[in-house]
């Protein structure tokens, strides 16, 4: 013992006693490091009344102070001991039993209290211990009287058993019998019988003192109980067993409904193996206990190595954070989760799965863990990936197309239509409420809903016109083609079509049936034009081969016409267009010395025609005979319109070349222009022999 301790610190520390001082004249409080403790101050921390009354408890402050006042009453002087809770500054809360003793003297004459000492003891594990045995008394007291528990002794020397009536009961005996092991043995499973004693052996042997044994027993041909026999075992000083004292109980229940769980485990363990989903249950701590074989083939590892948080390691990196956020945010409310994720298989590839894990209780409501099951999502995403780059493809080429693409449900309501038709109808992206029948001419359609009811009703192909309203309010000619569609169980969920604007098309047509009709007249004029050429030619009286190049020549001109009517798809030329292709044979890059002149004007097909040859006759007899002939000679064509502007008058003029004498006869040339192209030219052209060079003036009509 230290200078510095007293005895009575010594045996209160060891009792784990606070004691505790007030100096009623300084209002100055000293507490021992153990009431210090017991009442949660810090062990510097200076000590005032407020703060004693702030740690006791709000429900005994009232009984408190009511004993201090009575201690402190110099007419009353009690030293009675009280009970009451502090309420740590941590929240703890502890039981304590206090003792305290007033000093009185005299003050200014008066007798009061002048210092309060006492004493304070933490009892709360005292009265748990208490507690507890009172519980136990009474869960004994329960199972006694219940039947199902019972106290003996059996006596290794008289080899008789001897207790309580609760153990009659239990083994089927009449109220004070004293049945010998031979009788009790009667009563046993046969496969029972020698448990008991090699029990004791054991005992025995190992220097044990307690044993533990379950054996089977009948007793007054009752049905077979299961009971459980723990006891204390005497032994001599000669080491043998003298008795053994303790308390059988009736476990049958309890065996049943092991025999049930394991019939359960088992089921469930063979319900779990054979499905083709991974299966998994956890402990508390959220490590696994339990693996079905789904989980230990995909994984590659052994039931065992699954135990634990070997799970962490199977999921990919990446996934890992999410995975660990979804189980934390899940066990901190006991609740089911999800998560989708990438596991690692045994050949090293990821797959992404699908886990749904649901938390276990037990009859109480105590968490066990979770329960899981795990669904491979691989070949789903593939195809969900797939069906989405498919839809995208079709998107791409449905908005690009140049034609209109729809598709609609069941009922014919419309539920997508692509760019082109959006711009036909002049609506947006949602098409939900697009009365699209609308769009139809009046008298169209009703035998357009007709047909296309027919189609829907028997699921089959439509094809049908029918007049549409654009959204700039032209009517336009629609050709709709559509079939069927179908979902994956061959459900009739609509039809996809398309719409084609064949109005332009079909003016096409119209405008091409017009054009061969007016080709048809053409060539029969042309080859018509060819026979009076050939046969005016071939009359002259010149040469077969002179004869030959003058009519290939006459014929070029009017091909050179027809290059240009061709272009212009026969509807009509330019008159600078044919007069240029007209002398273009004549014309000499670097002499020009045909000059053209006049306003634009267009003529119709036949005029241009005649136009062309005319011009053809008047440049070839200009290059024999007149202002072609020399090289100081020249040509003006010029042409003015009519005041009216329907015709325009063209002016042939020659100049510079060799004197002119009218003819003594006429040429092809002059019949030409003389008779044979009036009808095509709007009149007859006039051809005047002047000495000063050949004229001529032909009257044309313009084309409407």
């Amino acid at each position: 013992m230290s200078d510095s301790e007293t005895r009575p610190e010594i045996t209160t520390r060891a009792a784990e006693i606070g004691i505790w001082e007030w100096d009623l004249l300084t209002d100055r409080m000293v507490y021992s490091p153990a009431a210090r403790a017991i009442s949660g101050f810090g062990p510097d921390q200076p000590i005032t009344l407020e703060d004693v009354l702030a740690v006791t408890h709000g429900d005994d402050r009232p009984h408190t102070t009511a004993m201090a006042g009575r201690a402190l009453d110099p007419a009353i002087r009690e030293r009675a001991a009280y009970e009451y809770r502090i309420v740590r500054p941590d929240g703890v809360v502890r039981e304590v039993v206090a003792h305290g003793e007033a000093i009185f003297a005299k003050v200014d004459g008066v007798e009061r209290a002048v210092r309060y000492i006492g004493a304070l003891q933490d009892i709360t594990d005292r009265r748990r211990l208490e507690e507890a045995g009172r519980r136990a008394d009474d869960r004994l007291r329960l199972a006694l009287d219940a039947g199902r528990m019972a106290v003996g002794e059996y006596d290794f020397i008289t080899e008789v058993l001897s207790g309580s009536p609760e153990l009659y009961r239990l083994l089927g005996l009449a109220d004070g019998t004293r049945p010998t092991l031979q009788q009790l043995r009667a009563e046993m499973a046969p496969e029972d019988l020698g448990c008991i004693a090699r029990a004791v052996q054991a005992a025995v042997k190992g220097g044990d003192r307690f044993l533990e044994v379950e054996f089977r027993y009948r007793g007054r041909d009752r049905p077979w109980r299961w009971i459980l026999l723990r006891a204390e075992l005497k032994v001599g000083d000669d080491g043998q067993p003298r008795s053994l004292l303790g308390i059988l109980v009736d476990i049958t229940e309890r065996k049943s409904a092991e025999d049930r769980l394991r019939d359960s485990e088992a089921r469930f363990r063979a319900m779990a193996d054979s499905a083709p989903a991974p299966v998994w249950i956890t402990g508390i701590d959220g490590g696994i206990e339990f693996v079905n074989q789904a989980f230990i083939e995909i994984t590659g590892l052994s039931g065992e190595d699954l135990l634990g948080n070997v799970w962490i390691d199977l999921i990919h990196a990446d996934d890992l954070t999410q995975v660990g956020m979804a189980r934390m945010a899940a066990r901190a409310t006991l609740s089911a989760y999800t998560f989708e994720a990438r596991f690692r298989r045994a050949d090293g590839e990821y797959r992404w799965m699908f886990a749904s894990a649901k938390p276990r209780f037990d009859r109480a409501g105590g968490f066990l863990g979770y329960i899981g099951l795990a669904i491979d999502l691989t070949e789903t995403r593939r195809a969900q990936d797939a069906l989405r780059e498919s839809e995208e493809r079709f998107r791409l080429i449905a908005e690009t197309a140049p034609v209109m693409l729809w598709m609609s449900d069941e009922q014919g309501a419309c539920t997508y239509i692509n760019s082109a038709l959006r711009q036909f109808w002049g609506v947006g992206g949602d098409v939900s409420d697009l009365a699209w029948g609308d769009t139809v001419l009046a008298e169209d359609r009703p035998a357009l809903l007709e047909a296309l009811g027919r189609s829907m009703a028997c699921q089959g192909p439509f094809e049908g016109d029918a007049r549409y309203y654009r959204a700039d309010g032209q009517v336009r000619d629609v050709h709709t083609v559509a079939q069927p569609r179908l979902d994956a169980s061959g459900r009739f969920i609509g039809m996809i079509g398309v719409n084609i604007d064949l109005t332009d098309l079909r003016a096409a047509e119209t405008r091409q049936r017009l054009l061969i009709n007016e080709l048809n007249h053409r060539v029969k004029n042309t080859l018509a034009s060819v026979q009076s050429i050939a046969r005016q030619t071939l009359r002259e009286g010149e040469t077969t081969g002179a004869a030959r190049e003058r009519l290939l020549d006459r014929i070029m001109a009017m091909s050179v016409a027809h290059d240009i009517l061709t272009r212009e798809s026969w509807e009509g030329a330019a008159v600078h267009d044919i007069v240029s292709g007209a002398i273009q044979p004549f014309v000499s890059p670097e002499s020009p010395r045909i000059h053209v002149s006049g306003p634009a004007a267009r003529l119709g097909p036949s005029a241009a025609l005649a136009l062309a040859l005319a011009l053809h006759e008047l440049s070839t007899n200009a290059v024999k005979y007149g202002a072609l002939s020399t090289s100081e000679g020249r040509v003006d064509i010029v042409w003015t319109p009519s005041e009216d502007g329907r015709s325009i008058r063209l002016r042939w003029k020659e100049q510079g070349g060799p004197p002119v004498a009218p003819p003594t006869r006429k040429g092809f040339g002059s019949r030409l222009l003389d008779g044979g192209l009036a009808a095509d030219l709007g009149g007859r052209p006039t051809l005047l022999f002047s000495p000063a060079g050949v004229e001529a003036v032909v009257p044309l009509t313009l084309a409407h």
